[in-house]
């Protein structure tokens, strides 16, 4: 038994593991795209040469040395 003016509980419906990493995705673009805003320079790693690079908002990159 409810007590009086007591709300019901709204249980979500489950979401895929491929929902999960869809919605992960967006939120580092989002994230990505606000440092580029705001100058803040952001991290990447390049697959290819195996480096790690910070990349400043204007599109200029420097290695990162361990």
């Amino acid at each position: 038994m409810r007590k009086k003016g007591a709300r019901k509980m709204i249980v979500p419906a489950p979401i895929t593991d491929e929902e999960v990493v869809k919605r992960a995705k967006i939120a580092v673009e989002i994230a990505i795209m606000k440092h580029k805003a705001m100058g803040v320079p952001i991290v990447q790693y390049d697959e290819e040469t195996k480096k790690i690079y910070r990349v400043f908002s204007d599109g200029t990159r420097e290695e990162i040395n361990e």
